[in-house]
């Protein structure tokens, strides 16, 4: 496979690459440091590997020059993926503001969802449109929640502070996917996409750190 020629294309896919990065980095967190295997590690784990597969599946797609067919297969994979990242996220929210349990009983509802999610989407022109909104709105909830543990105090729920920063940053990387028309020229011109896996990677730092926080304080 040869790269693409496009500057567009091609940053796109490095920022695909870097959010990889940020993604493996909380993976690796998890796996090597967090030795109790509970729901919440778990689930976690699962976000960063599921978003670790899809930036890179993500980076193919913008990055190299592939045969059509192949194209849209991985577009439908990055869709897909993108369902069971934001499943995942809700459960990992879901576990914090409420309990293990209620997430654990959650999964079933929670992937019925990412099937209508994702059904609904084929019926759209711009097919990550549905997924950029459900994951705006499932952000929404997080901040709301943590923000609420956070003013109760570290005690509540230690890292909370950094989950509400987390979670509204994503919803401004969100907000900046889902207007569609944000470009900066800093040295190259990077556009909407570019800008939100910039804005999107320091937000995962953030639920990194507010991981980091909550384990250290066991």
């Amino acid at each position: 496979m040869n790269l693409v020629h496009g500057e567009i294309d091609l940053l796109t896919a490095i920022t695909n690459v870097g959010l990889a990065l940020v993604a493996f980095i909380g993976a690796l967190y998890l796996s090597v440091f967090v030795r109790r295997k509970q729901w919440k590690r778990n689930i976690w784990l699962f976000f960063f590997t599921v978003m670790f597969i899809a930036s890179l599946v993500a980076a193919v797609y913008h990055g190299f020059e592939i045969p059509p067919y192949f194209r849209v297969c991985l577009w439908y994979a990055v869709l897909v993926l993108l369902g069971l990242l934001i499943s995942s996220f809700v459960l990992a929210v879901s576990a914090d503001l409420v309990n293990e349990n209620f997430s654990k009983r959650a999964v079933l509802p929670v992937l019925f969802i990412f099937l209508i999610v994702f059904v609904y989407s084929f019926s759209l022109k711009d097919k990550i449109f549905a997924f950029a909104v459900y994951q705006f709105l499932i952000s929404a909830v997080a901040f709301i929640g943590y923000s609420i543990l956070a003013l109760r105090g570290q005690n509540s729920l230690p890292g909370s502070c950094f989950m509400a920063l987390g979670s509204i940053v994503s919803i401004v990387a969100m907000a900046i996917q889902l207007d569609g028309s944000l470009s900066i020229s800093i040295i190259w011109e990077l556009n909407h996409n570019i800008i939100y896996h910039f804005v999107q990677a320091f937000g995962v730092v953030l639920f990194i750190l507010g991981l980091h926080r909550f384990y250290s304080a066991r």
